[in-house]
């Protein structure tokens, strides 16, 4: 399921070194502030050149993130092929933060790095080549070694360069985001990683936290790096009105809106449906409104069990409905202050593979205000 760090990554001090050069995203404030002292780098042309035309690079991710009061290890991946970058960024409970891939310009996300959701064509300015390509090379912050590899840091002005979405995070519910761009580079102009701080503030459980973090990505060259598009990847469906995104798999299409307000999409061959509504759940309980969502059942369901979905605690149900073949996989849960009921259905004669389909298209749901 969608991590709480994968909402809150947020304060990504991402570095990527090695020999060769890296990229990233797309503009975000125009007032820019320095950070520490800087001196000019004398490399700068040679420097810029390099990053507008990347190579192949990869490596591991090292690093830490802190929510909260809480300390996480971060780990995972970097791939960079000219344009096309593939990211995977996991803490050390095994959640998911971020797994993209950008093939051709085209943006795909997992939940687990096996589901893959095409997401269509990434915002221009957004990939992982934009930012590095958009970097400041003028200001050297000076020489530091990271992961046993000493550079120039070279700084670009706080807030010019938002580093989120090319790391393939989503920063739509987050507050107050600051974001700080840096490349690593030796004295000649030869980028050798970059690095980024970023910080925002998301509210999760009802409670808004404060997230920093900070992380290296050590790059080599041994090998070419492949990177390509996921074998039929999900369609990824976005009610923008309600307020929810979810993957689906591909053939699914949207029913008509009930008159209760409910909104369901389904597949006719295999019988399957994602149902959700959503209401004002403003002061209520997570406990209070599941009693409430379930009240209206014929008979009751098997629950609940404690959950995370999209990030927040939710109980979740399951449910054969006596009243026709259906058995059903429910999810209550309150995102800030509305409440939502999520079901995923499909035939009794098949209710492991209901459960199945259940647990993958609730990990993709995203919650998108």
């Amino acid at each position: 399921m969608p991590s709480e760090l994968r909402r809150t990554v947020a304060v990504l001090c991402f570095c990527a070194l090695a020999g060769g050069t890296v990229s990233g995203c797309g503009l975000l404030k125009p007032a820019p502030t320095l950070l520490p002292p800087t001196t000019k780098y004398t490399a700068s042309a040679k420097l810029a050149s390099n990053l507008a035309s990347l190579g192949d690079l990869s490596g591991p991710v090292h690093g830490t993130m802190q929510i909260g009061d809480e300390t996480r290890k971060l780990s995972g991946s970097v791939a960079i092929k000219g344009k096309d970058s593939q990211i995977s960024l996991v803490d050390d409970t095994d959640q998911t933060l971020a797994d993209e891939i950008v093939v051709g310009g085209r943006r795909y996300t997992s939940p687990d790095d096996k589901l893959w959701i095409d997401r269509g064509t990434k915002p221009a300015g957004s990939s992982l080549a934009a930012a590095l390509a958009a970097a400041d090379t003028t200001h050297d912050a000076g020489q530091s070694t990271v992961q046993s590899v000493t550079a120039h840091r070279l700084t670009t002005p706080a807030d010019v360069v938002d580093v989120a979405p090319a790391l393939g995070i989503e920063t739509r519910t987050f507050d107050n985001e600051s974001t700080t761009l840096r490349v690593w580079a030796d004295a000649a102009g030869k980028p050798v990683g970059f690095g980024a701080t970023m910080s925002w503030q998301v509210t999760l459980g009802g409670q808004q936290k404060s997230v920093t973090a900070d992380l290296d990505v050590m790059f080599s060259y041994t090998s070419p790096v492949e990177i390509k598009a996921p074998d039929a990847p999900w369609l990824w469906i976005e009610d923008r009105t309600s307020g929810i995104a979810a993957g689906l798999p591909p053939g699914w299409k949207p029913d008509t809106v009930s008159t209760t307000g409910a909104i369901s999409y389904s597949d006719k061959t295999t019988r399957s449906v994602l149902v959700y509504a959503h209401f004002d759940a403003s002061g209520a309980s997570l406990d209070d409104v599941s009693k409430d969502a379930i009240a209206g059942f014929n008979g009751a369901p098997t629950g609940p069990e404690r959950v995370s979905l999209a990030s927040e605690p939710a109980s979740r149900y399951r449910y054969d409905d006596p009243k026709t073949s259906t058995y059903q996989v429910v999810a209550v849960v309150i995102h800030e202050t509305v409440g939502w009921v999520i079901s995923v259905g499909g035939p009794k004669t098949n209710k492991p593979a209901v459960d199945d389909l259940a647990t993958q298209v609730m990990s993709t749901i995203e919650f998108t205000r």
